[in-house]
């Protein structure tokens, strides 16, 4: 029998209970649930017992990735449906892609599983509606959208996010939002995610120069050259970041939908291997995507859909593996979305939504009518403190009484002006002794830089003049030669400007 972990169990335990009063089931079961291992325990029991099974994967790369964890739980009775593949009818489970399975005769299996359920698709939901003695089992993280109700009547719930995090089964994180866009503007369009922002606006508020700059900026800054995934707003927007990227020194690649599946395991490599340090990911890998080693994403996509917003910002927060320098995620939320939404453990449902009996309204009119619960920014160093916390746990910034410490919605965009974090005296030390050795070798190799060159960099970087440091150099690390880098092509970028202005 495939182990699970108690709660796992416990989540099973309660889809069976449903099924006694429910043919179509949703199992909500965040990002580090063990949403495949939990989905073959089920088959597995279904199979024992005779039955026939499909499971629904949204995309094709997604299918051998699945049939391969399900063997190794000890499934083999498994075919595809899958172009030109030479399905076996008499498998006990097939896997196929959503799409593939909708282009085909209905099949006649005892139960059908979605997985990514929150995926619309018209004609399965025609074939339920045409045979509702049919059974669903629809997986998600993110079963928000309000035509879900009308199709599912059963909600069953694994534990949330915060308790795999307090569990160690998810790495924790931390948001920080240099720049809030002004999308008050925008209108809202039905999409596959539900309302959301139109491409081509949200382009053209996020694809100015300046600021791509400022998420370049940021990251050089702040990034710590950890491995990163970018959520941009299309494929022209990816495009631009990862050129910004390049020009800065830093390796960045884009994977679009486009990006044939070798192509995809090629960039994966290079990231493993730390060659390339950011992928820009564009509607393609925020589900069923593991690279656990990813530590930080750049959200640079404003969105009004909770589930888009959740699937991005959770492909950041698997378990590290021992080898990973971080175990936690840095989010630099350049969208202003974690303002709008709130933090993404705190994004649930208790009952499956449904646009027919007006709970959407009520859903709506419960949150203005509860408490306030939306995280705030801290002003000073721009971290996004959860709901009702009034003093920063990131720098211990503590507002004065009356201080206005509301996030102005209207102010557009704007550079940091605060620092991420208070420096030590070690610290502090540490990155003194690294300018040192980066002045020596620059004195080794003829290009020698001044002490003052030394003391702006510094000052630059902690926001304080070096005093009463011990002046013994150390190699730099990669962060403080990123951090030279960037400080030298943003010089060369202004004295061409003022040359031709």
């Amino acid at each position: 029998m495939i182990s699970l972990y108690e709660d796992q169990e416990e989540f099973i335990g309660e889809i069976r209970k449903l099924w006694r009063d429910h043919l179509r089931i949703v199992g909500m079961a965040p990002t580090g649930a063990g949403k495949t291992r939990i989905a073959a325990r089920i088959i597995d029991g279904c199979v024992n017992a005779g039955w026939k099974v499909c499971f629904l994967v949204p995309r094709i790369s997604l299918i051998e990735q699945t049939a391969r964890s399900f063997v190794d739980l000890g499934i083999t009775d498994i075919t595809y449906l899958w172009g030109a593949y030479e399905t076996d009818w008499y498998a006990s489970v097939t896997v196929a892609s959503v799409d593939t399975y909708i282009r085909r005769q209905k099949g006649d299996y005892d139960l059908v599983i979605v997985d990514e359920l929150h995926h619309r698709r018209a004609q399965l939901l025609r074939w339920m509606e045409e045979h509702p003695q049919d059974r669903y089992l629809g997986l998600s993280a993110t079963p928000f959208a309000s035509w879900i109700g009308e199709y599912y009547t059963g909600l069953a719930k694994a534990k949330n996010m915060r308790w795999l995090i307090d569990s160690g089964r998810l790495a924790d994180y931390e948001v920080f939002a240099p720049e809030v866009p002004d999308t008050s503007s925008l209108k809202t369009h039905a999409t596959a995610y539900g309302q959301d922002f139109k491409e081509a606006d949200l382009e053209a508020i996020m694809g100015g120069a300046q600021v791509v700059g400022n998420i370049v900026e940021n990251w050089l800054k702040h990034g710590e050259n950890r491995l990163t995934m970018v959520l941009p707003v299309n494929v022209a927007h990816a495009n631009h970041i990862a050129i910004q990227f390049q020009r800065s020194g830093i390796q960045a690649e884009v994977v679009s939908a486009k990006t044939p599946v070798d192509e995809r395991e090629r960039i994966f490599k290079r990231l493993r291997a730390g060659i390339t340090r950011i992928v820009i990911s564009v509607n393609c890998l925020t589900e069923g995507f593991d690279l656990p080693e990813i530590s930080c994403v750049i959200n640079a996509r404003p969105t009004k859909s909770e589930a888009r917003y959740v699937q991005g910002l959770g492909r950041g927060m698997r378990k590290k593996p021992d080898y990973c320098e971080f175990k936690n995620c840095l989010v630099f939320d350049h969208s202003g979305t974690t303002l709008d939404l709130g933090l993404p453990e705190d994004i649930t449902i208790d009952r499956l939504r449904t646009g027919k009996d007006g709970m959407d309204q009520a859903a709506a009119r419960e949150a203005e009518e509860r408490p306030e619960k939306k995280p705030k920014e801290c002003p000073l160093c721009k971290y996004v403190k959860p709901a009702g916390v009034y003093v920063c746990p990131k720098c211990g910034f503590k507002p004065i009484a009356g201080q206005d410490v509301e996030v102005d919605e209207s102010r557009g965009l704007k550079k940091i002006t605060g620092k991420i974090k208070k420096w030590s005296a070690e610290e502090k030390q540490e990155l003194y002794s690294e300018l040192l050795g980066f002045q020596r070798e620059r004195a080794a190799q003829g290009k020698p830089v001044s002490d003052g060159y030394i003391s702006h960099t510094y000052r630059d970087r902690t926001g304080v003049w070096p005093k009463g440091l011990q002046r013994y150099p150390k190699v730099p690390s990669i962060e403080t030669r990123n951090f030279i880098k960037h400080k030298n092509i943003k010089f060369a970028k202004g004295k061409a400007r003022h040359a031709n202005s």
